[in-house]
């Protein structure tokens, strides 16, 4: 999915950004479109730099998105963030 301006994202939609940094509570994301975006972890995010990950949007309210990280692997593991943008 080309991605649209993370603003324009809608709950449920998918999307693939490229992990930049990872912090215990502060994960920074580059999109397929160049766009740029840090969010907010509630706990230590499950996520290399460099790492290729797909993120589905859970809610998209007043300039705040919540997102997750869904990773598939042994068992699914999922990560939640919050971003205002």
């Amino acid at each position: 999915m080309k991605v649209r301006k993370i603003i324009a994202l809608l709950p449920g939609d998918k999307f693939y950004a490229t992990i930049q940094d990872v912090q215990p509570t502060m994960i920074k994301l580059l999109l397929e479109n160049g766009e740029r975006l840090s969010a907010r972890s509630q706990v230590y995010p499950d996520a290399r730099i460099g790492e290729q990950a797909a993120f589905m949007v859970k809610e998209n309210k007043h300039g705040q998105i919540l997102l997750e990280l869904v990773k598939k692997g042994e068992s699914e593991k999922r990560n939640t963030f919050d971003m205002r943008v």
